[in-house]
């Protein structure tokens, strides 16, 4: 039996294989083919008395525009019936309190694809921190043609409000399923299909190494940095930073809930020396392979790791259960090179089965951490201090949509 499906599935592989030219006229006539059948059966939804309420609703003026903070300006991405791919816009954070804020606008996607005679979707944006803590001047945005996952990453200038051309030295990576991350503003850490031939990029389709691709250069002759395997997901490698601490990190993705993660501290002072990071490289720092289960999720808070657990961990006699989220002193893992039973953890929260309690999910400001708890299906805030070394819980805030909730100071974490 086992053997008979074995080789019913062995002889479907690569049967679709045409769906991977997503443009290309053997997939659009399937996909258009497959449409049809699922509206014959289920019918059109532009006949149903709902539709045109939805449509009301996700085109209203109304809205929240939320936004995330680029230097002292506040940034959002909006959509409504006039600018149906969008406007990337900005604004002050006074202006943003009043009633009617004063928006200019950064990027019109409706308008950059007329121009340009694409279908241009916007995917976001990445801005360069000055390691001097000078506002960003700098970011890649992403664009997608028609929404793919494919992206083509175009370096813009936040004070012209132009794209920066090649030929000016621009950042400009062409479409593929790649990761970008800025190292320094002339140098950034890229992933990509490099000799577009597939031989840079995993079984899954996305990159497969993390090279360092310095500003004036074409990006195919970047210098590998470091290599996962075929059998990954993706491999990636980025900067993270909070509190003024930075740190460098390569991660690959063993499958899409497990990872390998490594990282390393890096200095300000050190990298603002072009000839440091662009040359020397290597001696920016050891790597360190992380002692925490590989289906966690890490992020930094200053010079502290934030470990959420996905299954139960075992530390020298304490044993913390899937849901915790824990907290522990970086360097304890990096500098003294003791791993985890070495290192002092504290737990923020732990989960209660038997009274229904779990973390939805956390956010962090500059000088706090913010716990979104499920409490028997009731949502609550539990906020944490970093003070003095030491975590001190603040208070809670009962709330029925917490998830909406704009914290003023998230803007200021970086």
């Amino acid at each position: 039996m086992g053997s008979r499906i074995r080789d019913y599935w062995k002889a479907k592989d690569g049967e679709h294989s045409f769906l991977e030219e997503i443009e290309g006229d053997k997939a659009l006539n399937w996909v258009r083919a497959q449409n049809s059948v699922t509206l014959s059966r289920l019918g059109d939804p532009q006949t149903n008395p709902f539709y045109q309420t939805v449509r009301e609703i996700l085109d209203s003026k109304e809205k929240i525009p939320y936004v995330s903070k680029i230097g002292d300006l506040y940034y959002n991405f909006w959509q409504d019936a006039q600018n149906i791919r969008g406007l990337l816009r900005r604004t002050t954070p006074d202006s943003y309190q009043t009633t009617n804020p004063h928006w200019e606008t950064v990027l019109d996607l409706d308008k950059l694809g007329k121009e340009e005679g694409e279908s241009w979707v916007y995917k976001g944006s990445n801005a360069f921190y000055p390691f001097d803590g000078s506002n960003p001047t700098r970011t890649l945005v992403i664009l997608s043609p028609g929404g793919s996952d494919a992206c083509v990453y175009r370096e813009f200038n936040l004070i012209t409000l132009k794209f920066i051309p090649e030929a000016e030295g621009g950042f400009i990576l062409p479409l593929a399923k790649s990761s970008v991350s800025w190292l320094t503003e002339d140098v950034l850490l890229v992933g990509t299909d490099f000799a577009k031939d597939k031989s840079s990029l995993t079984d899954s389709g996305y990159p497969m190494d993390v090279r360092l691709w310095k500003r004036g250069t074409n990006y195919s002759l970047a210098n590998k940095l470091f290599e996962g395997a075929k059998s990954d997901v993706s491999v990636t490698g980025y900067v993270s930073k909070h509190r003024r601490v930075y740190y460098e990190w390569r991660r690959r993705a063993l499958d899409f809930y497990t990872s390998k993660k490594y990282l390393r501290r890096i200095y300000p002072e050190t990298m603002m020396d072009p000839s440091v990071v662009q040359d020397d490289y290597n001696s920016l720092g050891p790597w360190c392979e992380l002692d925490v289960p590989n289906d966690a999720s890490v992020s930094t808070f200053g010079e502290y790791f934030l470990i959420n657990l996905k299954t139960s961990w075992k530390v020298r006699d304490e044993e913390y259960p899937a849901g915790s989220l824990l907290t522990a002193p970086i360097e304890e893992f990096l500098g003294k090179g003791k791993g985890k039973d070495g290192v002092k953890i504290t737990a923020l929260f732990t989960p209660n089965a038997k009274d229904r309690i779990s973390l939805e999910s956390y956010s962090i400001t500059l000088n706090y951490i913010v716990l979104e708890i499920l409490e028997n299906v009731k949502s609550r805030l539990s906020i944490f201090q970093f003070s003095d070394g030491n975590w001190i819980r603040v208070g809670s805030e009962d709330s029925a949509c917490i998830r909406g909730i704009s914290i003023s100071a998230v803007g200021k974490s970086k």
